[in-house]
C-alpha cells in the first residue's frame, strides 16, 4: 500500500536502569526455552523457564465418590438444601490431591562482574566488592525486530588508557555489550559479553535450580546442575571466550581478561524422553538417572552452539524471528520515539500504545514458537515460584491463542491439540468415573500431563465439567483462520465426545421440556434462608456455554460437508433446542500487564476484527472501537477469517483507506460484509482483492 505513504513503527524500546524486579525484567525465549534478563552492571540474574519443567509426575486423581454422588446432589438442590448439596460437592468431587501439578521456574544463572582489581572475589556476589557499582550511559533494549535484548553502559578502568591498548574508549572509560536471545536453530540461550577494551572481561557464572540433586563440573569450561524435585531436568552452561582464560573453581565457571565471552545455555528435562512422556512420568528408572540422561542431550546442544561462531548463532536467530514478525505491523507517523527511553514514552499515550502493541506481539511469538511442544500458561513461558503454581487454565482462554491468528500465526497453538490427546484419553476416564456418562470430561484447568479432574476446591470455578468448550472453540478458530479441513476432521473427536458427554449428563427439567446442567455452579447466590450459594439446579451461564458448545458442533459439522439431515446433525441440533437461552453475558477481566494475548486481541479487534457467519460469510468490523491513544494510523498484514488479509489506515479515528486480499495460490471465503460505522455493505472478493473504498458509499 505504498499510496499511503511512509509510516513509522517502533522497532525498539529502551530503559535508562537496570531491572529491580522480575516483571520488569526482560523476557527472551523460542517457545521452549525461555528466560528473564535483568541488565544488572555487576550482578546479571537470568532467570531460566523450560515449559516442560513440572512439579511431578502424572496420579489419578478422580475422585471415586463422585459418580454415586451425583443423584444425591441434585436431589438435594432440588429440595433447597444448598448447603448441604454443597458439602456433597466438597467432599465428593474434590480431586485427589486437590490439586494438579504446576508449572515452575527451570533456576537462575547468576552472573558476577568483576574487574583486574578484583580479581580472584571471594564473597558471594560481585557487588558486595563495589565492582561496576558506578556506571555511565546505561541502555537496555529489547529489538522487536531482531529478537534480541542487550545492555550497554560505561565504566571507569584503573588501566591506564592509551591508543593502542584502548581503542574506541574516552580516557579510561570501558563500554560493556552484552547480548541475549534464545535461538530457535541451535535451542540454546546464548548471552554474549563484549568490551571495547581488551582483555577487560572478568566474570564468575553459577548455575541455581530450585533444589539441586547434584551440581557438577565437566570440563574446564562446562558445568552442569540436576534436579529431581518435580519432572527430573538438568541446566547445563558452557563458555567460549576470545582472549582470556576459561577455568572452574567449585561448580563456578569463571572466565578472566577475555576479550569476548559468549555463554550457551540449555535446560533439558524428562519429559523430552518419548518413553518417559508415555509412561506420564511414572517409570521405574532413578529419577537422578533420568536427570543425567537430561544432561547428556543439553551437552549435545551447547557443543554443537558453541562449535560455530557467535556472529553465526545471531544472524540464524534474527532471519528465524524476523520470519514470524512479518504481519500486523502497527504504525503511526506522527510521533517521534528515537533517543527516548520507555520511561519518556510511557508519558505519551499513543507511544505507551504502540509499545504495548509490540512488546506484547513480541512476547507471543518469544513464548508459542515453532519449539514449543506445549501451549504456553497464561502469560507465556515465563514464570516464577508462586504460591498455588501456574497451570493450563480451561476458563480464562490462556490455553489457546486466539490472537496468533490474526498474525498469521496459528501454527502457535499446535501444541494445544498435542496436549488435547492426552486430557481426552484420562478425560473419558473422568466423564464414567466421576458422572457415570460416555464421552470426555474437563474441569477447570489441566496440566502437562492432561489431568482432566477438577483442580481446587472453589465452588465458583473448580467444579464446572466445561472446561472441553475452550478445546472446541479453538478446533474451530484455528479453522476459520486457515480453512484446513483436515485439520479440523482430525480435531473433530474433541467436540463429539464432549457433546456426547453432555447428552448423557444433562438433566431434563420443566417436566422435561428443557436440558440443563445439574449441579451447576455460579458466582453465588442468596438461598431462602440467606446464606450465599454457589452451587444450583441450572444456570444462565452455564447453560450459554452448553449453547455455544452444540452450536460449535453444528459449525464444525458443516465445514465438515455434513447435510442438516445427517444422523449427528439431528441430534445435536436437538439437544440445542432443549437448552435454554439465556442473556448472560461472559464475565470480563482486565487484563493483566503480561497476559499479551489480551492486550493484542483488545487493540486488533477495535481497528478491524472478523467472524464467519452461520452462512459462511466473512462478517469484517472496520473501525468500531479505535484505541483513543491512536488517532492516526495504520494497520498491515492483520490476517481475518476466510484467510484473508486486510490493509487499514483511519485518521482522525475514521476511515481513510483499506484493502482485502489473499495470497496466491490459497484458499479463502469469497463473500464478505464490511460493517462500518453501525451499517453494513456486502460485497465478494472475487479476484481474491478488494478496496473497501469501492463497498463503502463516497460520503465516508
Amino acid at each position: 500500500m505504498a499510496q499511503y505513504g511512509t509510516l513509522l513503527h517502533m522497532n525498539a524500546i529502551w530503559y535508562k536502569s537496570p531491572a529491580l524486579s522480575w516483571e520488569d525484567a526482560i523476557p527472551v525465549g523460542n517457545g521452549r526455552l525461555g528466560a528473564r534478563i535483568f541488565g544488572g552492571s555487576s550482578c546479571e540474574k537470568i532467570v531460566l523457564n523450560e515449559e516442560s519443567v513440572w512439579s511431578g509426575s502424572y496420579s489419578d486423581r478422580n475422585n471415586k465418590n463422585a459418580k454415586a454422588a451425583v443423584s444425591a446432589v441434585r436431589t438435594l438442590l432440588n429440595q433447597g438444601r444448598e448447603t448441604e448439596a454443597q458439602k456433597e460437592v466438597f467432599e465428593c468431587f474434590t480431586g485427589s490431591p486437590a490439586n494438579q501439578h504446576s508449572y515452575k521456574p527451570a533456576g537462575e544463572i547468576a552472573i558476577d562482574f568483576y574487574d583486574a582489581e578484583h580479581q580472584g572475589l571471594s564473597e558471594p556476589e560481585s557487588g558486595n566488592r563495589n565492582a561496576f557499582s558506578s556506571f555511565d550511559l546505561y541502555r537496555r533494549e529489547i529489538d522487536f525486530s531482531s529478537g534480541i535484548c542487550s545492555a550497554r553502559f560505561s565504566v571507569e578502568s584503573s588501566a591506564p588508557s592509551t591508543a593502542d591498548f584502548s581503542q574506541g574508549t574516552t580516557g579510561s572509560s570501558i563500554t560493556f555489550s552484552r547480548e541475549c536471545f534464545v535461538s530457535a536453530s541451535s535451542d540454546v540461550l546464548v548471552f554474549h559479553v563484549s568490551a571495547s577494551t581488551p582483555k577487560s572481561i572478568f566474570l564468575r557464572a553459577h548455575i541455581k535450580t530450585g533444589c539441586p540433586a547434584k551440581e557438577y563440573v565437566l570440563t574446564d569450561d562446562t558445568v552442569a546442575a540436576l534436579d529431581v524435585s518435580g519432572i527430573p531436568y538438568a541446566v547445563m552452561m558452557t563458555a567460549a571466550a576470545s582472549g582470556g582464560t576459561v577455568f572452574t573453581r567449585g561448580d563456578n565457571l569463571i572466565v578472566e581478561q577475555a576479550d569476548e565471552v559468549t555463554l550457551y545455555i540449555d535446560a533439558e528435562t524428562a519429559y523430552r524422553r518419548r518413553y518417559y512422556r508415555n509412561k506420564c512420568g511414572n517409570t521405574f528408572r532413578r529419577p537422578l538417572s533420568e536427570a543425567a540422561r537430561c544432561a547428556d542431550i543439553a551437552l549435545r546442544k551447547i557443543c554443537f552452539a558453541s562449535g560455530t561462531s557467535y556472529e553465526n548463532v545471531r544472524a540464524d536467530h534474527i532471519a528465524e524471528f524476523s520470519s514470524w514478525n512479518s504481519q500486523g505491523i502497527l504504525c503511526d507517523d506522527t510521533f517521534e520515539s528515537e533517543g527516548k527511553s520507555f520511561e519518556e514514552l510511557s508519558e505519551d499515550k499513543r507511544a505507551a500504545k504502540l509499545a504495548q502493541w509490540n512488546y506484547a506481539k513480541y512476547k507471543m511469538i518469544s513464548s508459542c514458537k515453532d519449539r514449543a511442544s506445549l501451549p504456553s500458561v497464561k502469560n507465556g513461558i515465563w514464570s516464577r515460584a508462586e504460591k498455588n503454581g501456574v497451570r493450563f487454565s480451561l476458563q480464562d482462554k490462556s490455553i489457546y491463542r486466539f490472537s496468533a491468528g490474526m498474525f498469521g500465526l496459528s501454527r502457535m497453538n499446535l501444541p494445544l491439540f498435542s496436549l488435547a490427546k492426552r486430557l481426552y484419553r484420562h478425560g473419558k476416564v473422568t466423564a464414567e468415573r466421576m458422572y457415570g456418562c460416555q464421552g470426555f470430561a474437563a474441569h477447570n484447568a489441566t496440566d502437562i500431563w492432561g489431568d482432566s479432574a477438577p483442580c481446587g476446591a472453589d465452588l465458583r470455578s473448580s467444579y464446572s465439567p466445561l472446561g472441553a468448550l475452550e478445546l472446541a472453540e479453538a478446533a474451530v478458530d484455528c479453522y476459520e483462520y486457515s480453512l484446513d479441513k483436515r485439520f479440523l476432521k482430525k480435531q473433530f473427536y474433541l467436540i463429539k465426545e464432549a457433546c456426547n458427554f453432555f447428552t448423557d449428563y444433562l438433566l431434563p427439567v420443566e417436566e422435561k421440556k428443557f436440558l440443563a446442567l445439574n449441579p451447576s455452579f455460579t458466582g453465588g447466590y442468596k438461598t431462602r434462608n440467606g446464606e450465599t450459594a454457589y452451587v444450583a439446579c441450572e444456570s444462565a451461564s452455564d447453560s450459554a456455554a452448553l449453547r455455544r458448545l452444540f452450536k460449535l458442533a453444528l459449525k464444525a459439522l458443516k465445514y465438515l460437508g455434513a447435510k442438516n439431515s445427517d444422523r449427528l446433525f439431528i441430534k445435536y441440533a436437538s439437544i440445542l433446542q432443549r437448552i435454554k437461552e439465556s442473556k448472560a453475558e461472559e464475565k470480563k477481566t482486565e487484563a493483566a500487564p503480561d497476559d499479551f494475548d489480551s492486550v493484542l486481541a483488545g487493540i486488533a479487534d477495535g481497528i478491524v476484527s472478523s467472524a464467519v457467519t452461520d452462512e459462511g460469510r466473512v462478517e469484517i468490523a472496520v473501525l468500531s472501537n479505535v484505541p483513543p491513544e491512536l488517532p492516526d494510523g495504520m494497520l498491515r498484514r492483520i490476517s481475518l477469517k476466510g484467510n484473508i488479509l486486510a490493509d487499514v489506515e483511519w485518521k482522525g479515528g475514521a476511515f481513510k483507506n483499506a484493502r482485502l486480499y489473499t495470497e496466491r495460490g490459497t484458499a479463502f471465503l469469497k463473500d464478505v460484509t464490511i460493517c462500518y460505522d453501525g451499517k453494513k455493505y456486502s460485497s465478494q472478493l472475487s479476484d481474491g482483492s478488494l478496496d473497501i473504498r469501492n463497498v463503502l458509499p463516497t460520503t465516508v
